[in-house]
């Protein structure tokens, strides 16, 4: 395998979007980006970077919500950087705007618009 092989690097992000928590969710964008860098028009790579950003984005809603609920904050629970906050925000943009314009015009439009307000 080479490091240069988009899905190499698709089925990587894949995996750790599968284990999930929001150090694999990192890992999962990296290499979901890194997929698209070498293979822009790769859908599986998209879904999978919307997906891993979504998915972090509610990893970050939960942490907020239980702060706010007065729970005491244990040692172990999750610090969010506002900087990887905006990336996946920024990710989750890029990907569903990808989508959209690769099925633009097609009976596929409707259903991509359904799965991701399922999603929200």
């Amino acid at each position: 395998t080479s490091p240069l092989d988009a899905n190499v690097h698709c089925m990587l992000g894949e995996l750790y979007l599968t284990i999930g928590g929001k150090e694999n969710l990192k890992l999962a964008r990296k290499h979901l980006a890194q997929s698209l860098e070498l293979e822009p028009t790769n859908l599986r790579a998209l879904y999978g970077i919307v997906s891993a950003a979504e998915t972090y984005l509610q990893l970050v809603e939960k942490s907020q919500l239980s702060s706010n609920s007065g729970k005491k904050k244990k040692a172990h629970d999750q610090q969010f950087d506002e900087e990887d906050v905006e990336m996946a925000k920024a990710l989750y943009n890029y990907g569903v705007g990808k989508l959209s314009n690769s099925y633009k015009g097609t009976f596929m439009s409707s259903l991509l618009d359904m799965v991701l307000e399922s999603e929200e």
